[in-house]
């Protein structure tokens, strides 16, 4: 289908439609608001932090993640509130198809062929209804900007939540003619040849069938900055068959910049399009990474799934059942196992007997209440972020040594974002060990996520200072080592899973630690949403697995 972004009508693949979505045909749409960035996160003294990230990081990093950023505009700095008029596509059912609706569009491209809307905000049309009466619909949609913007920054077609009543009462008032005495807007028509057909798959480039097919689900930033200079780095002889992402700007614009062959917004369609066996990275939304992941498992792929693997007890049984059958098939990108001086340490750690005290306190990203970590299927940020240092507490302490409970510190606010913001998590073993996990938004945050790791067994002390600096105490004599820069091992991940697979050899994460990692992560989590101070984490899981099945 042809979309309008940034002034220009492009190539693009149709939008995959999910449950309480409606498809659309567009005859005509009225931009009614810009939008811009709608990514959620909060981003202070850019010069200073791209100065701070040199110093730390590296120039070359620093560079790469400044252009990124910068380039990130053309993926997703087009977004507006959008009046559509349209007919549903086939097999639509909020009626009839061919059926003509009306609707409105938060975080939408100007104009497209085919645009995916919330079906809560969508009415039938009765009569003779025409590009006059859709601008009036804008104009008075337009009328009631300063109650509708707070809720735009999201679709209202992926986070499991229905779309606020301001919306709803906006749709009804406008279609009302509340308004219509503003002047109207002028109406946008798809690009001349036409929507194109409703296919969510779009091939750009011819296919080079030699190498290994490479399908990348999720186009979104962190693909852009850490997987694609990875793989590049990784010198990896892999066709690049496929890009998803279910923006259809971005898999198109994705696919074009980083030369896959096809673009689609359908991530199961992307499984299924590779025609022999191949490597499936998994980096969309994380309430899709055990599904997407299992799949490509079972169609027989090499799968490396980023974190977090799970969110759910379901999740978890359905990836661990896959893997079982798929032995030696499954990789977790959990990065910061590969850092070269977590690996120092660990080794160092593992030379020690008994129990082990860590403690770790994380300087998280500042984000917005709106930002998709905190929806309610991504399994709040327990799962968004926090379950990389479980997985790192565990990598630690090593093999043998097995959680058995978790607590948290009490909820510092009574604000939605107040669940998991500003909480201590503790995590016991069963020989004596102890993990404290500190997430935290206070303090400075030039530095992005910062992390400082002490760990204490036998004569043992150690620190990890933010993956850069270890210094250490044993019977009181001091070590310590650097890397020249900070880095959090994606090269290392990614150059050593593309390896494994490219000499037939098995996945390097221990599939025991998927459970290992999976039940601590649901257990911290089912201490937020059943305001609980703690728990068994067998228990817990039990009790996520019942309050799951309860839906």
């Amino acid at each position: 289908m042809k979309m309008l972004w940034r002034g220009s009508w492009i190539d693009a693949p149709c939008p995959h439609p999910v449950p309480g979505s409606v498809l659309i045909e567009v005859e005509a749409t009225v931009p009614v608001a810009p939008l811009g960035a709608a990514h959620g996160r909060r981003i202070e003294s850019p010069a200073r932090k791209v100065a701070s990230f040199a110093l730390t990081d590296g120039p070359s990093a620093a560079l790469r993640k400044a252009r990124s950023k910068r380039a990130e505009a053309a993926f997703t700095g087009d977004y507006h509130l959008v009046a559509v008029l349209g007919r549903l596509a086939p097999g639509e059912g909020l009626s009839a198809e061919g059926r003509r609706i009306v609707a409105l569009a938060p975080r939408a491209p100007r104009c497209a062929g085919w645009m995916l809307v919330c079906e809560a905000l969508t009415r039938h049309l009765e009569g003779d209804v025409g590009e006059r009466e859709l601008r009036l619909f804008a104009a008075a949609l337009g009328a009631q900007r300063g109650t509708i913007r707070p809720h735009l920054a999201q679709s209202y077609l992926y986070s499991a939540m229905d779309p606020p009543g301001e919306l709803v009462v906006a749709v009804d008032r406008a279609l009302a003619g509340t308004g219509a005495g503003i002047g109207a807007p002028e109406a946008i028509r798809p690009a001349r040849d036409g929507a194109g057909s409703a296919e969510t798959l779009s091939v750009a480039a011819p296919a080079r069938a030699s190498a290994p097919p490479l399908a990348i689900l999720g186009a979104g930033d962190y693909i852009r900055i850490e997987v694609a200079p990875a793989l590049a780095a990784a010198e990896a002889d892999l066709t690049r068959a496929v890009i998803a992402d279910r923006e259809p700007q971005v898999a198109a614009l994705a696919a074009a910049k980083l030369g896959f062959v096809a673009a689609t917004t359908d991530a199961h369609a992307a499984i299924e399009s590779l025609d022999r066996r191949g490597l499936v990275i998994v980096a969309t939304a994380h309430d899709s990474h055990a599904e997407l992941a299992a799949h490509a498992l079972e169609a027989g792929h090499r799968v490396i799934c980023e974190k977090p693997a799970v969110v759910t007890v379901a999740d978890l049984d359905r990836l661990l059942d896959a893997a079982a059958a798929a032995p030696g098939e499954l990789e977790v990108g959990f990065n910061r196992r590969h850092n070269p001086i977590v690996e120092r340490a660990r080794r160092r750690i593992a030379r020690e007997h008994g129990p082990a005290t860590i403690v770790v306190t994380i300087r998280e990203v500042d984000i917005e209440p709106d930002h998709w970590y905190l929806w309610p299927n991504q399994g709040t940020r327990v799962a968004g972020n926090l379950c990389h240092w479980i997985d790192l507490v565990l990598h630690l302490i090593g093999p043998g040594s097995e959680p058995v409970s978790v607590s948290v510190s009490p909820r510092v606010s009574e604000e939605p974002t107040g669940i998991d913001a500003e909480r201590t998590f503790s995590i016991a073993f069963d020989d004596g060990s102890a993990a404290a996990l500190v997430p935290t938004g206070r303090g400075d945050s030039v530095r992005g996520v910062q992390e400082q790791i002490e760990v204490r067994r036998g004569p043992l002390t150690l620190r990890l200072d933010d993956l850069w600096k270890l210094r250490g105490l044993r019977a009181g004599r001091p070590f310590g080592g650097r890397t020249l820069w900070r880095d959090k091992g994606h090269a290392q991940m990614y150059a050593a899973a593309v390896r494994r697979f490219e000499r037939g050899e098995p996945a390097g994460y221990p599939l025991a630690d998927v459970g290992r990692v999976g039940e601590v992560q649901i257990a911290a989590t089912e201490l937020l949403r059943g305001e609980i101070a703690g728990g068994a984490v067998d228990e817990l899981v039990e009790r996520s697995r019942r309050r799951g099945s309860a839906r």
